[in-house]
């Protein structure tokens, strides 16, 4: 009933979870129990891994399981989804934002990009906010940060959404696409303007502020 969708899903990314692909495809709390049995039973049959309890990948050719690059992403994204999030290109593109070419593919192991002949291999970046996160670090090509405030579900995707507004011109191939791409993700998820624009004013520098702004002022205008 879901394979075709959830596969779909999966295709762009290393690594889900159960909320997130739920969220992605609409299923109703009504559904949710026979959705995770329809995950089980693609794990079942090699079309899914299952890396731990709500945490999934999908199985690439030659069944390429998660490496330790994923492991490490996901052991510092919290999967209920209330201490940690997604940030940087991966998210951009979770959500149909075109990346720039070269954004968010290589850093070198201290997390910068290399520049000429490199001196140890790249890794993928991947960049996550969590609360289990007590200094800025790069590890296992996963950057991991500290957020601004303590996440909770209360503020998470308010959070994950003004990084996004924030990383606009750095990552997204066009602005202006990104912008609609940007205000209909806000929309399916029901935030709150005037709690984004608080939230924004309090945590984020002038630019943020606003660029979310204009954003608004583009619905209307």
């Amino acid at each position: 009933m879901y394979r075709d969708k959830v596969l779909a899903y999966a295709a762009g990314r290393e690594i889900f979870t159960t909320a997130e692909i739920a969220g992605a495809l609409e299923i109703p709390p009504s559904e949710r129990a026979k959705f995770n049995t329809e995950l089980k039973r693609m794990c079942d049959k090699d079309l899914l891994v299952r890396f731990k309890k709500g945490v999934y990948s999908i199985r690439r050719a030659q069944g390429r399981k998660p490496s330790t690059a994923d492991a490490t992403f996901m052991n510092f994204l919290y999967v209920d989804g209330d201490e940690g999030y997604v940030s940087g290109p991966d998210f951009m593109n979770s959500i149909g934002v075109r990346v720039k070419a070269g954004e968010g593919l290589v850093r070198d192991r201290r997390g910068r990009k290399p520049k000429g002949e490199m001196r140890e291999p790249a890794v993928a970046d991947h960049l996550v906010i969590s609360n289990n996160v007590s200094r800025n670090t790069v590890r296992c090509g996963t950057r991991l940060r500290k957020p601004p405030a303590t996440i909770d579900q209360g503020n998470l995707s308010y959070f994950q959404m003004l990084d996004c507004i924030r990383d606009v011109d750095r990552y997204a191939e066009d602005p202006k696409a990104a912008r609609e791409r940007i205000l209909d993700e806000i929309g399916r998820r029901k935030l709150d303007w005037l709690k984004l624009l608080a939230i924004a004013a309090k945590y984020y520098r002038k630019k943020t502020v606003n660029r979310l702004l204009s954003y608004i002022e583009s619905m209307y205008l």
